[in-house]
């Protein structure tokens, strides 16, 4: 097969297959370089702002804690309490994640009722969706899918 040059400085001159190859070394070898760079999220910290907030059942509302960069729509994360009652390590844990770009919502649920955490996740993740720095388009998950969002890429 014979390899035509599309260059207008060579055009219609046949290429050598070491010279295609070449070529479409360089043009894939830059397109993955670009991928690359495209992945990887800035290593940055951001501004963030707390407030202790309530959701759920107006009746019977949940306290929650939420923490979000000042500025700009971010991804949503709903975060459980571990303990009986929310410590301020959870909410650094929680600032952490937010000086990364997450919109975070910390549910503190008094009642250790395993039937109410469906109900308590609904709430939450329809109280992230209506608040304006939540982009809902990239969507609200787990502490865990957040973390996993943030892992540089590796090179090989």
């Amino acid at each position: 097969m014979v390899y035509r040059s599309t260059s207008s400085n060579r055009s219609g001159k046949p290429v050598s297959r070491r010279q295609f190859g070449m070529t479409t070394g360089v043009a894939v070898l830059g397109t993955g370089l670009v991928g690359m760079a495209l992945l990887d999220r800035p290593r940055t910290t951001l501004t963030t702002v707390s407030e202790a907030v309530s959701m759920g059942n107006p009746s019977n509302p949940t306290p929650a804690f939420f923490v979000r960069p000042v500025s700009g729509k971010h991804p949503g994360v709903v975060f459980w309490r571990a303990d009986e009652v929310m410590t301020e390590a959870e909410r650094d844990k929680a600032r952490q994640l937010s000086e990364k770009g997450y919109a975070v919502l910390v549910i503190d649920r008094h009642s250790g009722d395993a039937r109410s955490a469906p109900s308590d996740t609904y709430f939450a993740t329809a109280w992230l969706e209506q608040h304006q720095q939540v982009n809902r388009k990239i969507g609200i998950g787990t502490p865990e899918w957040a973390l996993r969002r943030l892992e540089p890429v590796i090179r090989v």
